[in-house]
């Protein structure tokens, strides 16, 4: 193993590479670190190698004796490019890059602990090392490898090693980099999920609950929703259904004829992945360990809007486990008509992205759900941002109709969908239904537009199951949209689609003012029940003095809107209307009703 001149230079260049540090999952899903060797790291290597076996394996490495060996490893952190890799507080791997004097090659050495082995942290450390020398300038690597280490060489095959020559017990083999991605995609290297099946199973939530006799109305909460904070300054509140209950039994709304509580269970790895990618899944794996991979951006991950945070897959994973039991409540139990999962409705999220607070998709993988057993679905989505993953997902499913009211993109995320224009596609053309509306639309527009848009169709359609994205950001005080309305036609309109609709599962979605989750989903949950609570003194004066005091009204009084920025948004939607009324009635064999 010869020393080049510029060994110091190169060694210098590849400790400067953008690729360190690197994580990535081995296939137990651990997090590997991955890392350039320094001279401190002496100590640890010797400890490694003290325990390694078989020593003396490869061309006599690592040396048996024990001095002779701190010397091989010291002259190699001098000569070589190296990289570590650890598990936990453990040095577990060292792989070695020696540069050829007057050649773009590179001989590559690997070791793994073998403590540690068949869990592909040697391909991890490999395919990172030649990404290495391909960035560095490097044409070609060349290695050495023993004869009977079938399962060694069946990788060194499979990255594209050929052999060049062959010994009594050792072959030499080499690798044109051009081959060689200076990017590798690790979570295609090493997959620790089994591919999904394509089947969803609904979680075992009755192993240790059961529904009463009298349900006929759920509400899905776990108290493992509110430990979780994604980070100390995000506006996604975890803890919205502790606030929605709190409300609820402040107006004795526990405790309605034919309601229960259940607890969910958190959705199995495969069903996950019937709609989400693995690659994508793998990232996420890592991000809920709290571990950030600069890959991890370009699947959404990363971000302000959808950061690093621990414990965020168990979170998500509870959360798509609470929607798909309340489809499977619905069609499995005949006298449960209604279910609430107030953390639900992570409408953004696509198959491969995480993207406005949504990591996975609870709504897709429930109406998945739902298709897989037989139902016809109406997804209607109530919040303020256009949920384009749902809308992705179904674009041309006839047995999902999806009707999305919302704010236009024109003035709100996500920039570049939710227009009226996007019906579905081939047999999907006129079951995807968007309105956007515009700034300023209060609740007469919004009424205007449940009547003639969103009512007939829906009469129409006939679905087995309505699947309700119950939003409360379109709301005039919510910081997050620029809409102005108030929860009475927020509730008149769930109301009314509820009578519509055989069985209803209410999501969450959105929501960042936390009066308004507490007040605006028990006063749905109240008039759905009938036994809206009486308003107090306070609530009965109105105006702001009431929607000020805590246990006052749950009603919202009505904000002043200016009449212009009114009569601006009432022309938007009637201009929307009139076209989904030209385009999409006649497929749905309705004609407009007049105005």
């Amino acid at each position: 193993m010869g020393k080049s001149v510029d060994s110091l230079d190169i060694r210098q260049q590849f400790a400067k590479l953008d690729l360190w540090p690197y994580s990535a999952l081995d296939k137990k899903k651990e997090v590997i670190r991955v890392s350039p060797c320094e001279e401190a790291d002496l100590d640890a290597l010797t400890r490694m190698y003290d325990t390694y076996e078989p020593k003396a394996a490869i061309q006599g490495l690592p040396p048996v004796d024990h001095n002779t060996r701190i010397e091989w490893i010291r002259s190699s952190l001098h000569t070589a490019m190296n990289l570590k890799a650890e598990l936990g507080d453990a040095l577990i791997a060292h792989g070695m890059l020696y540069p050829m004097p007057g050649l773009k090659s590179v001989e590559f050495t690997l070791f793994v602990h073998n403590q540690t082995q068949n869990r592909g942290i040697g391909n991890i450390v490999a395919y990172l090392l030649f990404a290495a020398a391909k960035r560095l300038g490097y044409k070609k690597v060349w290695v050495f490898e023993s004869r009977n280490n079938a399962r060694t060489l069946r990788m060194y095959h499979k990255v594209g090693f050929r052999e060049v020559r062959r010994e009594v017990n050792e072959l030499e083999l080499e690798l044109d980099l051009a081959k060689a991605s200076e990017t590798p995609e690790l979570s295609e290297i090493i997959t620790p999920v089994v591919p999904s099946t394509g089947r969803i199973t609904a979680p075992d939530y009755l192993a240790g609950q059961s529904v009463l006799p009298d349900t006929r109305s759920v509400i899905i909460y776990s108290p493992l929703f509110e430990e979780f904070t994604i980070s100390k300054d995000h506006p996604f509140i975890t803890a919205r259904s502790r606030l929605f209950l709190d409300m609820c039994a402040r107006h004795d709304l526990l405790r309605l004829p034919g309601a229960q509580i259940m607890e969910p269970v958190p959705i199995d790895e495969n069903s996950v992945l019937v709609f989400h990618d693995i690659h994508y899944y793998h990232y996420l794996v890592m991000a809920s360990r709290g571990v950030f991979n600069p890959r991890m951006l370009s699947y959404g991950i990363g971000t302000g809007d959808n950061p690093v945070a621990h414990g965020v897959l168990e979170y998500s994973m509870l959360a798509v486990g609470a929607s798909v039991m309340g489809a499977d409540l619905l069609i499995s139990q005949p006298h449960v008509e209604l279910v609430f999962s107030p953390t639900g409705g992570f409408h953004h999220a696509g198959p491969n992205y995480a993207a406005g607070f949504c990591y996975l998709n609870d709504i897709v993988i429930a109406i998945r759900y739902l298709l897989q057993e037989g139902c016809r679905v109406l997804y209607f989505d109530m919040d303020a941002h256009h949920g384009d993953g749902v809308q992705f997902a179904f674009y041309s499913e006839p047995r999902v109709l999806t009707i999305s009211l919302h704010e236009s993109a024109r003035t709100l995320f996500p920039w570049n969908s939710g227009f009226e224009n996007e019906l579905g596609e081939g047999e999907g053309v006129g079951y995807n239904i968007n309105i956007p509306l515009a700034p300023g639309t209060e609740d007469q527009i919004y009424r205007e537009v449940f009547h003639r848009i969103v009512s007939p169709i829906a009469r129409a359609y006939k679905p087995d199951i309505c699947v309700l994205a119950a939003g409360v950001d379109a709301m005039y005080n919510d910081s997050m949209s620029h809409l102005s309305l108030t929860n009475n036609i927020f509730t008149e309109v769930i109301n009314e689609m509820r009578n519509l609709m055989p069985k209803m599962l209410m999501l969450g979605a959105g929501g960042y003012n936390p009066r308004n989750i507490a007040r605006d989903w028990t006063l749905a949950w109240a008039v759905l029940h009938d036994a809206e609570p009486d308003s107090d003194y306070f609530g009965q004066m109105g105006g702001r003095a009431a929607a000020a005091i805590e246990g006052s009204s749950l009603r919202d009084t009505h904000p002043f809107i200016s009449p212009t920025r009114i009569a601006e948004a009432r022309a938007e939607a009637r201009r929307v209307m009139t076209y989904l009324e030209k385009q999409v009635l006649p497929i749905h064999r309705l004609t407009p009703q007049p105005v």
